[in-house]
């Protein structure tokens, strides 16, 4: 008996999710559907939170373009 070997598709998702709050998790998932790729992710997103340190109500750098372009004025 002889097995046929091929490629199987695999669909890959990278997630990030938060409260925009400070507390983000995020998370790559592979599976065979796209339907379960999104499941898997959301929930281990959900299961893998950290604390996002803030400053001046921002989690991210400052936004500095604004800041040129204020400066122009």
């Amino acid at each position: 008996m002889t097995k046929v070997f091929g490629r199987k598709r695999r669909m890959s998702i990278f997630a990030v999710t938060g409260n925009g709050n400070g507390l983000a998790g995020f998370a790559l998932s592979k599976a065979t559907t796209v339907q379960d790729a999104i499941r898997k992710v959301k929930n281990r997103a959900g299961q893998k939170l950290l604390h996002v340190q803030r400053y001046n109500d921002h989690t991210g750098k400052p936004n500095r373009e604004r800041e040129r372009q204020e400066r122009h004025r």
